[in-house]
């Protein structure tokens, strides 16, 4: 297992490289131009170290030679003096996304006292750095579904069928995470970042496809104390679709769950009643809210609007401010972890921003 940690600060750092790997498209004005990171509230400086960790328990399903399945993480933590223990938070990208796709966020979380690791799942992120070195971008075949199921008209027994593996793969990934770090964090030796992981107190949440995967995860996995959806459908409570309709897992959601949507995408719910996933776990849920951000569209709940306006243009952003957007929803995810994960604070969220 090898580390490479950036020096602190790592806001400059870290967009350095980020522009560094995206150049920008002098003739287009720039497709990454350079950004202005956005604060982070908290006293603590933040540290940083990346890792790839390699599944023998699993062969990669996107090749044919053998190979196991390799995850990409990346921490972020608090450079504390005296290596006091943190909440853990566990954070899963959308289709496309990758591990950077929320830095904001970890940083406001991190800088506030918390370990915030990011899985990035290769041939579903944008692009990935293996352990050789090797760049692997999105899956070609993965892309075009994920459009495909986008559409209008694709016949739900399809749209089941196609994401069943995407949301199993997820999960997945997200539990050999979670089992990683616990076994790291009982070593005698271990890094950093792990010895100041608490994970009694851990936190699960994704965006989108992601947002899905830490619900499931968060459903059955032990010291999983709240759980955070970013406007992300539920795929992994859909447990058949038969006879014209889907059946849900009924049993009560067991941890405090917050979902996070766009009002479209709250409005849009409506319409199909008990036949959408996010209302039944949420209305069967022992303690649950659903907020909604007007104005707002499905990339506004990432980085992206920030560091390439054209490129999240292309994907789904609204009228709304980006910069004031995501500074919104990094307090109130900050606000609900606090509450759920270190029981400080109150909890006063609004049902619409």
């Amino acid at each position: 297992m090898e580390s490479k940690k950036l020096e602190k600060p790592c806001e400059n750092a870290t967009f350095q490289a980020l522009q560094g790997v995206m150049k920008p498209d002098e003739e287009t004005g720039g497709v990454f131009p350079t950004m202005k990171p956005v604060p982070a509230s908290g006293s603590y400086a933040c540290e940083t170290a990346s890792y790839v960790w390699t599944d023998e328990t699993r062969e990669e399903s996107f090749r044919n030679d053998g190979a196991f399945r390799q995850v990409a993480v990346q921490f972020w933590y608090p450079a504390a003096e005296n290596e006091e223990k943190f909440p853990l938070v566990v954070f899963s990208h959308g289709a496309f996304g990758y591990r950077m796709s929320n830095y904001s966020t970890y940083m406001e979380l991190a800088s506030n006292g918390y370990v915030v690791c990011s899985v990035e799942h290769p041939y579903h992120a944008i692009f990935s750095e293996l352990e050789d070195g090797q760049i692997i971008m999105a899956d070609k075949n993965f892309i075009n579904d994920v459009f495909r199921v986008n559409e209008e008209g694709m016949p739900e027994e399809e749209v089941f069928a196609l994401n069943r593996p995407w949301i199993n793969l997820r999960t997945e990934d997200m539990n050999f995470v979670l089992d990683r770090i616990e076994e790291e964090c009982g070593r005698e030796t271990a890094d950093l970042p792990f010895r100041l992981a608490d994970i009694q107190r851990t936190g699960l949440m994704g965006h989108s496809l992601g947002g899905a995967a830490a619900v499931t995860v968060g459903r059955e996995r032990p010291g999983v104390k709240a759980v955070i959806d970013l406007d992300g459908t539920m795929l992994g409570e859909e447990l058949d679709y038969t006879d014209g309709k889907y059946l849900m897992n009924t049993e009560p959601y067991p941890v405090p769950l917050l979902c996070i949507d766009t009002t479209g995408h709250y409005v849009e719910g409506l319409k199909y009643g008990d036949q959408y996933v996010n209302h039944v776990i949420l209305a069967e849920a022992e303690e649950a809210k659903e907020i909604h951000f007007d104005d707002a569209e499905h990339m506004n709940f990432t980085d992206l609007p920030l560091f390439s306006p054209p490129l999240a243009g292309l994907l789904g952003t609204g009228k709304r401010d980006a910069r004031e957007c995501i500074m919104t929803m990094n307090r109130l995810v900050l606000e609900y972890f606090d509450y759920y994960l270190k029981e400080e604070g109150e909890l006063s969220l609004k049902e619409v921003y």
